[in-house]
């Protein structure tokens, strides 16, 4: 028995873990393959952006949202921070849901904590700001203190803004990575 990707729905799962899949590859010769379901991450076949079949290594499925990762530079690599708003800023392409932020640095600070605000549309996403404490290079190393999410959703082409609150000392070359799962809201 084999299914098409495009009958592979929630509703047939079950039967699928011992099925050959045909699978359409356009411009390849004769058109299809068939695969078995192994461990991967497949593309939604109703096409709901974002949206992915998770096969783990047991066989069991699961709709998930498409994990991404996005590094927005807020500095230079070679001149100490200072504090501002809106020092780096992004429009995501995609809405997204279950955002982190974390911090790094290239210099860490000689003096006092280097702490970042994440902003969407104009107001904080966190309760607790963003902090790479003096002397590390990273917001999780060291003594970490993870920020506390006051949002974690955002739409697409909303505004995704950076603050530097506190710059330390002597830091330089400061970046954020954004983590979430891609979503239709």
């Amino acid at each position: 028995m084999s299914l098409t990707i495009g009958d592979l729905t929630p509703a047939a799962l079950p039967l699928a873990r011992s099925t050959l899949f045909e699978i359409e590859i356009p411009g390849s010769p004769g058109g299809s393959a068939r695969v078995p379901l192994a461990p991967g991450i497949f593309p939604d076949p109703d096409g709901e952006e974002g949206k992915s079949l998770v096969v783990d290594e047991n066989g069991d499925f699961a709709w998930e949202f498409q994990p991404f990762s996005e590094r927005i530079p807020l500095s230079d690599l070679t001149t100490s921070l200072t504090a501002g708003t809106s020092v780096g800023y992004w429009r995501p392409p995609f809405d997204a849901v279950d955002v982190k932020v974390r911090a790094s640095l290239l210099v860490a600070s000689s003096g006092g904590d280097v702490v970042v605000d994440m902003n969407k549309n104009g107001a904080t996403m966190l309760n607790a700001k963003l902090a790479v404490h003096q002397g590390d290079v990273s917001s999780v190393s060291g003594s970490p203190t993870s920020p506390s999410y006051l949002l974690t959703t955002w739409n697409e082409d909303d505004l995704i803004a950076f603050d530097i609150d506190s710059a330390g000392t002597g830091a330089k070359g400061l970046i954020v990575t954004v983590t979430g799962k891609r979503a239709s809201l």
